[in-house]
């Protein structure tokens, strides 16, 4: 981690906790809350993140893998872990060492869990994932006749939870679909007279919109962070962003009209301009493709990203700000006076979504936490 760098991250503790309680309110005292935290907590810090959600209320915690859940055992979270990808690498012995709940979407997978769960003479809870129209991950509907005949003979394993994961939640007619798929899996498991305790499909936009219809449990991601996956999202709950990232001026010259300015020279100068240098750059993870079209924030007013974004370093234009010097706060992400750049704006000139954004932050920008 590079100290010494201007180029850091500031997590809002306090926003982050608001977020959660407003998601609480709104989906009401009926549904459980899943807090996902997989990918280092969305890029803001698995370990700082978790312990305030889990004092907020968070019921249950969502990682992508086993190294994941035992990062959360070791700052003290209590509450069930469910590792989202399952058995990644062959190692059985954490689920059980770490009280760790896989989810199982294959009869590989299952077998192996049982055989381990049976050797130590212990039942193990797991959570099965059927595929309602994702076509990722997860027993697919045509297959789950055969597949339960086969799992319904492993007897060391406990059918806690039963889950999907929704394609686009955003279109209400597909998303029927899906759960309309998920309810006729539930149906034929309670023919066999097998009712999941837990049964989850809901991501934050359905938790949001359709309240978890016919779930006891939902998994929220990235309304956690303050972010909506949805821009009609914003209107529904008042979310405050929690991640803000940070750096300053490092350098500032005086250049003339028509001067080239970095790599390709993909920028010139068409007027005598002052031009800053800020220590931020691609391995950062601040994306290249921004380049000659994102804006930053320097004492308070937009200013743009010119020339090509380098490894280390990117350039910005203060010809209108005249007042900017070096050593000013420069934000990337985040608020200054009464303006502000989001994650979804960072997205927008990236060409891609804020998920990413959040989540290709390098770990050797510093995190700062703060509660405000």
């Amino acid at each position: 981690m590079l100290r010494e760098s201007p180029t850091f991250i500031e997590i809002n503790l306090s926003a982050l906790r608001h977020n959660f309680l407003e998601l609480r309110h709104k989906i009401g005292p009926s549904l459980k809350i899943m807090a996902v935290v997989k990918s280092n907590a969305y890029g803001h810090g698995t370990t700082q993140v978790a312990p305030v959600l889990d004092e907020a209320g968070a019921d249950f915690f969502g990682v992508g893998t086993v190294d994941e859940g035992i990062e959360l055992r070791e700052v003290g979270i209590a509450k069930p872990i469910v590792i989202l990808l399952g058995l990644l690498d062959g190692r059985t012995e954490p689920f059980f060492e770490h009280r760790l709940t896989p989810v199982v979407e294959n009869i590989r997978v299952a077998k192996l869990l049982g055989a381990a769960a049976k050797k130590k003479g212990q039942s193990l809870a797991i959570h099965l994932k059927v595929d309602t129209g994702m076509s990722r991950l997860g027993v697919p509907m045509d297959q789950w006749g055969g597949f339960w005949q086969e799992f319904s003979k492993i007897d060391s394993l406990r059918s806690e939870g039963l889950l999907s994961h929704l394609a686009e939640a955003g279109d209400p007619e597909f998303t029927a679909f899906q759960r309309e798929n998920f309810s006729k899996i539930l149906s034929d498991l309670e023919k066999c007279g097998v009712k999941p305790q837990w049964r989850h499909l809901a991501n934050s936009i359905e938790a949001i919109e359709g309240e978890g219809r016919g779930c006891n449990l939902v998994r929220l991601g990235l309304v956690l962070y303050g972010a909506a996956p949805i821009p009609r999202l914003k209107e529904k709950i008042a979310l405050k962003p929690v991640l803000s990232l940070k750096t300053r001026i490092i350098s500032l010259k005086k250049l003339a009209p028509g001067t080239p300015v970095s790599y390709n020279r993909t920028f010139r100068t068409k007027r005598e301009s002052r031009i800053g240098v800020l220590p931020l750059g691609y391995a950062d993870g601040y994306p290249r493709i921004v380049s000659n079209k994102a804006f930053v924030l320097v004492r308070g007013q937009k200013v743009p990203v010119v020339g090509t974004v380098c490894m280390d370093l990117s350039m910005v234009d203060l010809t209108d700000c005249p007042s900017a010097e070096v050593g000013d706060e420069v934000v990337v992400i985040g608020r200054q006076g009464s303006e502000e750049i989001s994650a979804d704006d960072l997205a927008q000139w990236s060409e891609t979504i804020s998920y990413e954004i959040f989540c290709r932050l390098s770990p050797r920008l510093r995190r700062s936490y703060v509660e405000n």
